[in-house]
């Protein structure tokens, strides 16, 4: 909304709570972006709790409230404070809720009381890494998780088997997106992980290609891929895929040097970034220079 608003030439203040935005990615990955947001003129007020609404002056004047004392005049406020499941239907049913807060399901989109099933956003997922209990509400995980339910329904063997909370936008010029564990996460669910960053080209700089910048969290005993995120101008989509795809099958960094990864100047370089993040992550495991 920021970048639609801001191609109208309308001037945008974004207030942010946490310390950066896009919280669920690591902060080193994300300055360039808000860099990428100031550039195009957007305002940010990170670090900042709205506590509160007041008529101003006018009839389309509005003032916001902050934790701090502050006040923000503005001729129109959009609210984009996350999402929550909707489980006011289960109440008195005797359909329990999980530790998320949605409604507790099993892999075949069962609830705790029998011949009701539950799907969408309003449904508790579980994480393909940790095996616990997530909220994820993501157009994908929908449609995925109702076709389970309806084959189920009908006598199918279809089974849930969990999400990463993979997720790609925009924001003017720079393409972000993630998936799998932050550090953060890692760090709360007991893994001794270990990350590493840097810049690739996304194709043959000859060609024009750009840098991206590749971060990925493994745990440091095992290998094994816990996260990804990604910014970049180009590319950036299909690399978060295959991480996505290698993450879902349990990869180790040292198996991404061995992906058989198309390649041809105006699409990748000859190792393509993921192999040259997983050859330096081998090695930082192993203790020898990258």
């Amino acid at each position: 909304m920021a970048e639609q608003l801001r191609k109208l030439d309308i001037d945008v203040t974004l207030v942010q709570w946490h310390p950066h935005i896009l919280y669920q990615m690591d902060e080193d990955m994300i300055l360039p972006v808000q860099y990428e947001l100031e550039q195009h003129g957007v305002h940010l007020k990170l670090a900042t709790e709205v506590t509160g609404f007041q008529r101003g002056p006018g009839n389309n004047i509005h003032i916001l409230e902050t934790a701090g004392g502050e006040k923000l005049e503005a001729d129109m406020v959009l609210l984009a404070a996350g999402v929550r499941p909707n489980t006011e239907l289960t109440v008195g049913t005797g359909i329990k809720t999980g530790v998320t807060g949605a409604v507790k399901v099993d892999a075949y989109m069962r609830t705790t009381v029998p011949d009701i099933y539950a799907a969408g956003d309003v449904a508790e997922s579980f994480s393909v890494i940790t095996g616990k209990a997530v909220y994820r509400p993501l157009g994908t995980t929908a449609n995925k998780t109702g076709r389970i339910a309806g084959d189920a329904v009908t006598g199918g063997g279809l089974k849930h088997r969990g999400v990463l909370g993979t997720a790609i936008v925009r924001v003017f010029g720079i393409t972000v997106a993630f998936t799998g564990l932050n550090e953060r996460e890692a760090a709360d669910h007991g893994y001794d992980c270990i990350s590493k960053r840097d810049t690739y080209p996304d194709h043959a700089p000859y060609l024009g290609g750009e840098n991206m910048v590749v971060k990925i969290i493994a745990d440091k005993k095992s290998g094994l891929v816990l996260g990804a995120q990604i910014t970049g101008r180009a590319g950036v989509d299909k690399r978060i895929d295959v991480l996505a795809t290698a993450i879902t099958y349990r990869a180790r960094v040292e198996d991404l040097f061995h992906l058989d990864l198309a390649y041809s100047p105006p699409y990748s370089i000859v190792k393509d970034p993921i192999q040259y993040v997983g050859m330096a992550m081998e090695k930082q495991i192993q203790g020898k220079n990258s």
